[in-house]
Order: C-alpha cells, then structure tokens, then sequence
C-alpha cells in the first residue's frame, strides 16, 4: 500500500538555527535528526512539505524519484476568508497599540522569542510609540513566562477559539519574533487570515513567497521595534499589507488548495 509522509517542517534545519544563535545543540544531534527525517522520508512514496525551499531541499537530498509535494500548514474557509478581509477593512488610525503574540510554549523557539521581544524590543516601542498592551496567548507558558504579566501584558495560557477569535478581532498588530525555526509559521498564516497586519522576522516568514509585501520583517531588536511602530501609526499602509496577504492566504491556503495538493499525491500513488 502505498505510504505518505506529511512533515511539518525540517526539525534538523530548526535545530542547526537554535544552535547558530547558541542554544546548546550539538552537531551530532542535529545530524541524528536529519538521518531520522531522511529515513522517514525515503520510505515513503509521496512526501509532504508546507515550505516550497524544503520541498526543494528534500527532493535535492533525497537524490531520487520521490515526489515531494507542497502542502498547506494549516488552510482556511471562504467564509473565514471573507470576515478577515472585513478585518481588514476596519483598520485606522490612530491605533490603540494593541499588540498579540499567538504560541504554544512547548514548542521552544515560541519562548525565546516573545522573551527576546519583551525584554529587548518592548522597551524601544514605549519610548517611540507610548503606551501598547501586549497580549501572550498559548498553551503550557513556562514560569518564566509567566513572570512576564504585568501592567501592559497579558499571559493568557491557553484560550478556547472564541477567546482567541476575540484576541484578533481587537489587535492592532500580530508579532511573530522568532529567532529561530524551519517551515512555514502556522501562526503567521492565522494572522493574516484574521486580516491582522503583522510583524515578523525573516525566520517568522520563511516558505512564504514575496513576504516583504505582506508583512514587516526585521530582525534586530531596534528594526523590530521601528516597524511595529510604524505599523501602528502608517494605518493605510498596515490595511494594504492585510489585504495583500489576505489575498495570499485564498491562493495558496485555502480548502481548494489543499484539495489539489492531496489529489495530486493520490495520483502519483495511482489511487
């Protein structure tokens, strides 16, 4: 019977990230870890991969005849489609300076960066911009986020998805500060879809093509902090990029997308 192997991202490539910035991963671990996905994925007949650059790279690696097919992180209705472009639409100045950060804390890369960002760009915001209320929304926050909770921010721990619903209905801007990572974010492609401008880091954005017209992407504390600011006062500007990556959300995470996606794979198996 023919066997599929759908990945969320390359969790070798995550790690070699970690490592890069001096998490204390070694290179034997990260290279158990890439002859454990490589083995996975040659004994499968159809792969599946959400970023196109990892698609491309287990196709290269692999060496073979194995199709390896880019599949949707997480896909989204018309309908929802339609209430994020209403979003959208409603977005003006002057911003209240409501900013929502969206992760669950077991997954590592999430907690370093919302500390990074509340302890290194946070600060820089205030000074520029005055006062902004920072919502930390996911499951499992270790203790030291936690200890974040203070006047201005919210540790939520986890939200049912009418809480979390409401969460993006009053945000000004969702960021996604990561500092490491592999794949396409699932947390980016929510925001957008919940017409919410974001910002992000150039790892917050990979496999996500012509990002720079969709979001702001900075990577250093003060780059960071000066685009969350002018994503809270240049308002037409933050509503055209919120369109722009509403409309990349219909074209390639969609039901209909995710359809071909999958059909494609049942036909490369002959089902």
């Amino acid at each position: 019977f023919p066997s599929h192997d759908n990945g969320h991202d390359l969790h070798f490539r995550r790690l070699a990230a970690a490592r890069a910035i001096g998490e204390n991963v070694s290179e034997e671990e990260i290279e158990a870890i890439r002859q454990t996905e490589l083995a996975a994925c040659s004994s499968s007949d159809v792969i599946y991969y959400p970023d196109p650059e990892e698609v491309q790279l287990v196709a290269d690696l692999l060496a073979s005849k194995k199709q390896v097919i880019s599949l949707p992180v997480v896909v989204f209705t018309a309908e929802v489609i339609a209430a994020g472009r209403k979003k959208a639409e409603r977005i003006s100045a002057p911003a209240a300076g409501r900013l929502l950060f969206v992760g669950g804390f077991s997954h590592k890369p999430n907690t370093d960066g919302i500390l990074w960002f509340v302890h290194e760009v946070l600060p820089q915001i205030r000074d520029r911009f005055g006062t902004v209320h920072l919502a930390i929304a996911g499951s499992n926050p270790p203790a030291e986020i936690q200890l974040l909770a203070s006047e201005g921010i919210d540790v939520t721990g986890f939200i049912p998805d009418d809480e979390l619903e409401r969460q993006y209905e009053v945000a000004d801007v969702a960021i996604v500060p990561l500092r490491f990572g592999a794949g396409v974010k699932g947390k980016v492609i929510e925001a957008m879809a919940n017409g919410v401008p974001v910002v992000t880091t150039p790892f917050g954005i990979q496999g996500i093509a012509s990002a720079e017209k969709l979001t702001l992407i900075a990577s250093d504390p003060e780059g960071f902090a000066a685009a969350v600011v002018e994503c809270l006062r240049d308002r037409e500007k933050a509503r055209k990029r919120a369109r722009a990556a509403l409309t990349f959300v219909q074209q390639s995470h969609s039901t209909a997308v995710l359809r071909r996606a999958l059909q494609a794979g049942l036909i490369v198996t002959g089902k």
